[in-house]
């Protein structure tokens, strides 16, 4: 079998076991799952109906920390105009303000998902990677049929549940399709030269942050970019990107084309739809999986 071992950085021992708080506008604290995005994460419960959720809470201890209100607020007005079974669900968002309606803390809450980040699976076999992103990407394109992007795939924002459905979650810097930010958002390694550029945004964008992580799910690699300055424009460091077939070589030839597609720098000439993607996902995903499953059953010697 096949492993892939995933690392990211983790919180230490001491900051699981610090004390964190009982209730949280009315919902009781089971445990602190996660941080991001100025925000602590927890396990909470509501006390009337038992129900657990997720919940984002950020506290803002200076005048700048209210953009990471607005990133949850903003989390919430996307995810309401989608519904998908792979995209987590936002329910609902709390605030507290000071007596001059100064916003002193936020919270908000979202489904619980009972899985693992995809960067803590310790093991996917290269068939079962590719079926995962295939419906991952029918998960992103209901969001481009509503109109919306989510410009932070990375895969670090995927939920792998129990039975290998991945979930998308953090919706904080999803967009209107047609927008042009202010500033640069995104994740280095994950992130499109027009995101870095500032340009206008596209469903093409979400394509090569799709592709950008399924590089990294097959390589183990991300793509070398970097920010442009004044006398630099160049996006991609260095001559040329190795398709993952040259640094994996069970990776099938097709998904390893299809890979290397999606992360054109050129947008007018990546896929432009993300359900294409994911039929011919689900096309090799299949076809590796029969491979696979020849060689396995294979008399040994053969």
């Amino acid at each position: 079998m096949v492993t892939f071992w995933r690392h990211m950085a983790r919180e230490t021992e001491s900051e699981h076991r610090r004390q964190h708080p009982t209730q949280l506008f009315g919902y009781t604290v089971i445990s602190r799952i996660g941080r991001g995005a100025g925000a602590r994460i927890y396990a909470v419960r509501e006390p009337v109906t038992r129900l657990t959720f997720a919940m984002k809470h950020v506290t803002r201890h200076k005048k700048r920390d209210i953009r990471y209100v607005e990133q949850i607020q903003n989390e919430l007005a996307m995810g309401r105009l989608v519904r998908h079974e792979g995209i987590r669900r936002p329910v609902s968002i709390h605030i507290k303000r000071s007596l001059f309606r100064r916003v002193k803390e936020a919270a908000l809450l979202v489904e619980y998902v009972e899985g693992t980040r995809f960067t803590d699976v310790t093991e996917m076999r290269v068939w079962e990677t590719l079926l995962v992103f295939a419906r991952l990407a029918r998960a992103v394109g209901a969001m481009h049929a509503s109109g919306i992007l989510h410009c932070d795939l990375k895969p670090s924002n995927i939920m792998i549940t129990g039975d290998r459905q991945p979930k998308l979650i953090d919706l904080g810097q999803a967009c209107r399709i047609g927008t042009t930010k202010k500033r640069i958002q995104g994740t280095p390694g994950f992130m499109s030269p027009e995101q870095v550029h500032r340009k206008v945004m596209t469903v093409r964008t979400d394509v090569f942050g799709f592709g950008a992580s399924l590089y990294w799910a097959l390589t183990g690699r991300t793509i070398p970019t970097a920010a442009p300055s004044r006398r630099k424009k160049e996006f991609v460091i260095g001559s040329a990107i190795p398709a993952p077939m040259e640094i994996n070589p069970i990776v099938p030839q097709a998904a390893s084309e299809l890979v290397m597609e999606c992360i054109r720098q050129d947008e007018a000439k990546r896929p432009g739809s993300m359900n294409d993607i994911a039929t011919r996902l689900e096309q090799i995903g299949r076809e590796a999986r029969q491979v696979y499953e020849a060689r396995s059953q294979a008399p040994k010697g053969e």
